[in-house]
């Protein structure tokens, strides 16, 4: 470091007193620490002297820019050994991810020193090759930026308070911001902001009307926080490749929220993933472009879990290892369980009284309806599951063209 310290020295006596009398510079803190102390002894120093009119003790913290220093923060700061290089100007590099700890309301930046770490800490490590020193940053949420150092062995560990100066609190604010942007694609606000909104919400879980209004927000805030649409530079605040997990509201209900490139055209990627009772994973999903507002990323969130309640609250019959719907099952339904050939198979439950007082004809419309809530079922066949006093449970299975011809006849109906 060269000429990283002065003093200011002011005229005592005359019209001029108080004024700059001339500056003294250094390259060590030890150098200034002398000299200043060798004027303070002098006997033109004395303690009739006004203390305005002592010299003043400066430290380089720009180009032209210099910071003023007490005598206790310059010797907290810059003696005993410490701060004989510059950590500004020296090899540090991010290690890890930032790390947020919301009931300490800090985010916490590990950093690599390839540099003579005593010679900044004035620590003495140099001389014991199993002791180690660790670094870290942790910016507060009211913006100022704190640090300690750990001196580490393999038995021991040790954490020390690291006060920065202006000038490193600044840098290190700015090398964080910049890891934030590069890492997280945010800033260290959006950062906390986010993760204290998403554990709020993760603890909410459905118990307001606004919940999912508040799920909108806090993806976007994550992922897209300038409403990028999708056409020009894409920004760096862009997160493509993060996504965002939240409860649905439902028993066992993840809603998982992301961003993806399809045939060149981005989108939102809503699902939600539930586990039933019997094991089986149930998953919808839903695509938005990405140009839609807030109010339809809402409205897709709403539609999305209202179809998904109603499929993952349908039952299901286990037999002969096989899953089957129990009827009566909804129109939607009826279109998810049929297969190629559109047949449909499900549970139905009957009394054997049913089976006494129908014909044939009507006990095939009765575990039609039953099965999908219409009569149309056809080339049903049916066979006994099991028996619980008076009930029957029968696997119903059947061709349901017929129930799907008259649904979109229905519609057409609507549309006229």
């Amino acid at each position: 470091m060269n000429n990283e310290f002065k003093l200011r020295l002011y005229k005592k006596t005359g019209p001029e007193k108080g004024n700059l009398d001339k500056e003294l510079f250094y390259d060590s803190a030890k150098e200034l620490w002398t000299t200043y102390k060798f004027l303070l002894r002098k006997s033109d120093y004395s303690i009739n002297l006004n203390r305005a009119l002592y010299p003043t003790i400066w430290v380089r913290s720009g180009e032209e820019d210099w910071t003023r220093y007490c005598e206790a923060d310059f010797a907290k700061f810059f003696l005993g050994g410490k701060r004989q290089i510059d950590i500004i100007s020296e090899n540090i590099k991010y290690t890890d991810e930032l790390c947020v700890d919301l009931e300490k309301e800090i985010i916490e930046a590990d950093w690599e020193l390839w540099i003579d770490v005593d010679r900044y800490f004035g620590t003495d490590t140099g001389s014991d090759h199993e002791t180690w020193i660790n670094f870290y940053t942790y910016w507060h949420s009211n913006g100022r930026v704190t640090a300690v150092y750990e001196i580490d062995s393999e038995e021991t560990s040790k954490v020390i308070d690291w006060p920065l100066t202006d000038k490193e609190e600044e840098f290190f604010l700015l090398k964080m911001e910049e890891y934030a942007l590069k890492k997280e694609h945010c800033s260290l606000e959006n950062l906390f902001q986010f993760e204290k909104e998403h554990d709020a919400l993760w603890d909410d879980a459905g118990t307001s009307d606004s919940y999912l209004h508040k799920v909108g927000y806090n993806f976007l805030l994550r992922t897209n926080y300038e409403r990028w649409d999708g056409t020009g530079e894409m920004p760096v605040t862009f997160n493509k490749e993060y996504y965002c997990t939240y409860r649905a509201g439902i028993p066992g209900g993840i809603l998982r929220l992301s961003v993806t490139e399809d045939n060149s055209e981005w989108k939102y990627v809503i699902s939600c993933i539930g586990i039933r009772p019997t094991g089986e994973e149930i998953t919808k999903t839903e695509s938005i472009p990405i140009k839609a507002n807030n109010d339809e990323l809402e409205y897709g969130l709403k539609k999305l879990i209202s179809e998904f309640k109603e499929t993952f609250s349908e039952q299901l019959y286990c037999y002969k290892g096989v899953s089957y719907p129990v009827g009566p099952v909804t129109k939607e339904a009826v279109c998810r369980y049929k297969d190629d050939n559109n047949y449909i198979r499900g549970i139905v439950k009957v009394e054997l009284s049913d089976m006494i007082e129908n014909d044939l004809e009507g006990f095939l419309d009765l575990i039609s309806e039953k099965l999908t809530g219409s009569p149309l079922l056809m080339d049903i066949g049916y066979e006994p599951v099991s028996v619980f006093e008076e009930e029957l449970y029968l696997l119903v299975s059947g061709d349901v063209s017929g129930i799907l011809d008259e649904e979109q006849n229905n519609e057409g109906d609507g549309n006229e």
